[in-house]
Formats: structure tokens, C-alpha cells, sequence
């Protein structure tokens, strides 16, 4: 019986700290250039607060497009940004879409404030790296 009683609590210590992890499913590396930075940048406030009021804590952003799960997240600041042509021999643009929870998206904006110099091209930012958890 205090074997049982000891794996359950055991089983409720685990699932008590997978709850309290790190966000196993978000972006950890972010590449990003100036003109989805300044998408980052102008809607940062909007961001953070989406994300802080997930249910899951997470929310995928997308900087191509200044959108947050599909609706846009300002209606002045906005940078539209050309998409490549499938057919045309361009290299493709890198990933636009990115998962971030709080930590991260206060952290890549704490980067992008301190970050020196130009974006273009594209910079590339370890969150795991470079962000305190």
C-alpha cells in the first residue's frame, strides 16, 4: 500500500512540474530582418498581451503577415512584405511563422531593442541561448 501511495504522489510531482516547464512545442531559434522586426517592434504590446492571455501560454505570430492566429494585430505600422514567386529562381525567405510564449517574446524584444546595426540580412537569435528560463 505505501508503495502505491508513493508512486502516486511521485506521478503528481512529474505531472506538476511537466505543467511548470519550459514550452516544449515553441520556437527556439527566431530569424528575423528588419522589416518583420519592425512588425515584431510595432505590435509588441499587442503580442505580449495575446500570449499572456493564452490558455496554453503560447501563440503562434506571424511576421510576414503582422498576424497572431490569423487576425492582424494592427492596423497602422503594418509592413507588407512581397511573397517570392514559387517559380522564380529567388532563394525562398526563411520561416516567418513563430510559436513564442511570454518569456520569449519579452526576450526577443529586450534582443531587438539592443541589437546594433542593420537586420538585412536576416539575423538569427538563439532563444534558448540567449533568453533566461
Amino acid at each position: 500500500m505505501r508503495y502505491f501511495s508513493f508512486l502516486s504522489a511521485a506521478i503528481m510531482l512529474t505531472a506538476a512540474g511537466v505543467a511548470a516547464a519550459d514550452c516544449i512545442v515553441c520556437d527556439e531559434v527566431v530569424e528575423i530582418d528588419e522589416a518583420r522586426a519592425a512588425c515584431f517592434r510595432n505590435n509588441y504590446a499587442a503580442i505580449a498581451d495575446a500570449v499572456a492571455r493564452a490558455p496554453s501560454g503560447r501563440k503562434p505570430i506571424d511576421l510576414d503577415a503582422c498576424t497572431i492566429d490569423g487576425e492582424a494585430l494592427a492596423s497602422r505600422g503594418y509592413i507588407g512584405l512581397p511573397r517570392i514567386d514559387r517559380d522564380s529562381e529567388e532563394m525562398p525567405r526563411s520561416k516567418a511563422v513563430y510559436v513564442l510564449d511570454l518569456i520569449y517574446v519579452d526576450c526577443l524584444q529586450s534582443l531587438l531593442t539592443k541589437h546594433e546595426g542593420s537586420l538585412d540580412p536576416a539575423e538569427t537569435f538563439d532563444l534558448f541561448e540567449l533568453c533566461e528560463r
